[in-house]
């Protein structure tokens, strides 16, 4: 009964979205019911693959507040991706316990919460062709600093970060060693008296004492883990609101490893809110621009397999250096090798080497897969390095 009327629930949400779905839900991650929020565009074709979005909500608010406050919906209605809004309390704890993510002392407070988020990736999988090379994630204020966990801790399934108002904790930046270059787009204030500038430590967090980096030292951490220039393209963002009585600068750091940035979008009188929402709570909320539209703008750059695998690697359809066959194929297929010695790699869609052979002279390999999905066939020789696409059907 409770399945029924929870597909007569949505079904209604949906017909009132005019096409789009918002659908609320749980799932049992770490022991517990976990609730979340997922927005479907009604210009998705379960056809096509789409990327993923989690928007993360701040501490002292739920999922249902980051929705209308943080909206990437009008986004996500023209550029076709899925939006997730995960909850931070599981659905046995009350409003006043948690309302937020436990991430704020040490790394293993937020395991659960983790695994959660991974658990949620793989339960939206089973339902709607998303693209495991583009699962990205935002959020505000707490929503921020647990994305910037996520981008360490969630590495191998998170291709970009996008932070608003939040930051990074100092125990937590010290142990994070993502195993990719990861782009990261850090929103802030200047005048933010919550998560300040000069963050140690948070003003705003009553439950206990956050000791978080400054905005400046948090930027160019990951400007050194992703290799970019030390030296940013700095532009004004054009003022064309006045009444907000702020304005923002927006800083580039380009030439990182696999293609990867560091951005900054610093807001001077920007207090501790969401750019561009419709809903102004506080003061210091800059119109002069939309922080969704700008976060989708630096993630729809990225994809995963991108940042694992060099850039200086060809992908080709050419079969003068190997051919692949059949291509879709049920997951057994071969490849036709013309130039050894050779190094054969097959990579799953997160970027992961699945199967590995060396060559020695020209030769016919077939290969096996279990699931089905996107791989690539990566050849390396003394000459070059290509890759080819290979579709295997579920």
């Amino acid at each position: 009964m409770k399945k029924i009327l929870l597909l007569i629930t949505n079904l209604i949400l949906a017909t009132l979205a005019f096409g789009q779905t918002t659908i609320t839900d749980s799932i049992y991650s770490s022991g517990e019911f976990r609730r979340y929020i997922l927005y479907v565009p009604a210009i998705y074709n379960p056809a096509n693959p789409v990327p993923l979005v989690f928007n993360l909500h701040a501490f002292g608010s739920r999922n249902t507040d980051e929705l209308t406050y943080a909206d990437f919906r009008p986004v996500a209605d023209t550029a076709n991706f899925i939006m997730a809004l995960p909850q931070g309390d599981s659905v046995t704890q009350a409003w006043e316990y948690n309302m937020g993510w436990q991430n704020w002392s040490t790394v293993a407070d937020a395991a659960n919460d983790m695994n959660f988020i991974s658990n949620l990736i793989d339960s939206i999988k089973s339902q709607y062709n998303i693209d495991l090379n583009r699962v990205y994630s935002c959020g505000y204020s707490n929503g921020g600093f647990m994305s910037y966990d996520m981008a360490c801790y969630l590495n191998s399934r998170i291709a970009a970060v996008a932070s608003v108002a939040g930051g990074m904790i100092v125990s937590h930046d010290s142990s994070c060693h993502p195993a990719h270059p990861t782009p990261v787009l850090e929103i802030h204030g200047a005048a933010d008296s919550c998560v300040t500038w000069n963050s140690l430590p948070a003003q705003c967090l009553t439950l206990q004492t956050i000791h978080c980096l400054p905005v400046d030292t948090l930027v160019k951490h990951w400007v050194d883990r992703n290799n970019c220039s030390l030296t940013p393209a700095v532009t004004n963002v054009a003022n064309t609101n006045w009444l907000d009585q702020c304005t923002a600068q927006h800083y580039v750091y380009s030439g990182g490893t696999n293609g990867s940035r560091v951005e900054l979008l610093k807001v001077i009188g920007g207090g501790h809110t969401w750019p561009g929402s419709g809903l102004v709570l506080t003061g210091g909320t800059c119109m002069d621009f939309n922080a969704a539209v700008e976060i989708w703008r630096f993630f729809r750059q990225y994809t995963l397999y991108d940042l694992i695998n060099s850039t200086n690697e060809i992908t080709t359809t050419d079969d003068d250096l190997f051919s692949v066959f059949p291509n879709p194929n049920d997951g057994k297929f071969t490849l036709n090798v013309t130039d050894a010695p050779a190094q054969i790699s097959i990579v799953n869609s997160l970027g992961q080497i699945i199967q590995e052979i060396k060559t020695v002279d020209k030769s016919n390999i077939t290969f096996q897969v279990r699931a089905g999905g996107i791989y690539f066939v990566k050849i390396t020789t003394s000459k070059e390095i290509r890759v080819r696409k290979i579709v295997v059907g579920e």
